[in-house]
């Protein structure tokens, strides 16, 4: 048995690689970006509606400090909105 024979996959699992390889593309193309322009601030994001457990943020510096976005954690429907300083 040839080295190359023993790795080969087979068609449907090579299809689904290159279905999911095209997909991850589309998925990273097609990302909405944050508009810096019209946004300056930080909207931070909370568990519940009682806002005491932080668990993820979005941010967006001013122009004067080149425009910068960063995000950690995870969005959900219960956020702040507070302003932006360089």
């Amino acid at each position: 048995m040839s080295m190359r024979r023993r790795f080969a996959l087979n068609p449907r699992a090579l299809l689904a690689i290159k279905v999911l390889l095209v997909l991850a593309v589309l998925c990273v193309a097609f990302a909405p970006t944050p508009a810096e322009a019209d946004r300056c601030g930080t909207e931070i994001y909370y568990w519940d509606s009682t806002f005491t457990d932080n668990v993820g943020l979005r941010g967006w510096l001013p122009l004067d400090c080149g425009c910068q976005y960063y995000h950690w954690g995870i969005i959900t429907p219960y956020q702040t909105f507070e302003d932006s300083v360089c």
